[in-house]
């Protein structure tokens, strides 16, 4: 009985390449960034409701602040440093609790795009435990 073949021998198999590796930084021109994967706590009385308000928006390359919610939620960096700060309160004797920034994460970098792993969590007020996580969608 004769063979058929479709002439598919292994010379004709090609392997597909993958998507890549995923990125490790986020270029300065990002219009939004939104954070999440971290919690906090405070033994401090002095401190509460902290908390990211995403997105925060770009206003130069070198910061991005939650301008929808007041300002209080800033990611910037500082010449040898990203710094992120959340959104909270803090209590003032005189005036009560007010808004106010609370630094929960930083990275040294040299500020030539935003790194998305390495962070270290704290270097604030209040105690902060996680993974950050940054992304350009909510």
């Amino acid at each position: 009985m004769p063979r058929l073949s479709l002439g598919l021998g292994a010379q004709n198999i090609r392997k597909v390449g993958g998507g890549g590796a995923a990125p490790t930084t986020l270029p300065l021109s990002t219009p939004n960034l939104y954070f999440s994967g971290l919690t906090f706590g405070t033994n401090n009385p002095d401190f509460r409701y902290i908390q990211f308000k995403n997105p925060y928006n770009r206003q130069s390359d070198t910061s991005w602040y939650d301008l929808m919610q007041g300002n209080e939620g800033v990611f910037v960096f500082t010449g040898t440093s990203w710094i992120l700060y959340a959104a909270g309160e803090v209590f003032n004797p005189d005036d009560g609790w007010l808004p106010a920034s609370v630094q929960v994460a930083f990275i040294v970098n040299n500020g030539l795009s935003i790194p998305l792993a390495g962070w270290t969590n704290g270097g604030g007020s209040v105690s902060v435990t996680g993974t950050l996580v940054i992304s350009t969608t909510p």
